[in-house]
């Protein structure tokens, strides 16, 4: 029988070995980092051009000389993962998301 972390969690802070807030606190952290692990940024390269990221990644995992063919390709990787794209302007600001997976807030209207 498997047990869950969050069982296994709250069994060691019920033994004193981990406090009530840290295993909320990791919990927290892991729902968060699933939820950035399907995410695809495209952001302006310091070298010029526009990069591909993971959020928080220091490297990139695509470079491209147009942000129009970043774009393309950074939404093929979403499709593919079921992900989110976000696409940032030359200042780093976020100029639009999409979504390819499972949308936990779809629009109310469906046409």
């Amino acid at each position: 029988m498997s047990v869950s972390l969050g069982n296994r969690l709250n069994k060691l802070s019920d033994l004193g070995i981990l406090s009530r807030a840290t295993s909320e606190d990791l919990t927290l952290r892991r729902r968060y980092k699933m939820g950035q692990e399907k995410q695809r940024h495209v952001v302006p390269s310091p070298e010029g051009g526009w990069d591909i990221k993971k959020p928080h990644a220091e490297r990139s995992s695509e470079h491209f000389d147009t942000k129009q063919d970043a774009v393309d390709r950074a939404r093929e990787i979403s499709k593919n993962i079921r992900g989110e794209l976000i696409i940032h302007n030359r200042d780093g600001i976020i100029s639009r998301r999409d979504s390819h997976g499972n949308d936990p807030c779809p629009p109310k209207d469906k046409k």
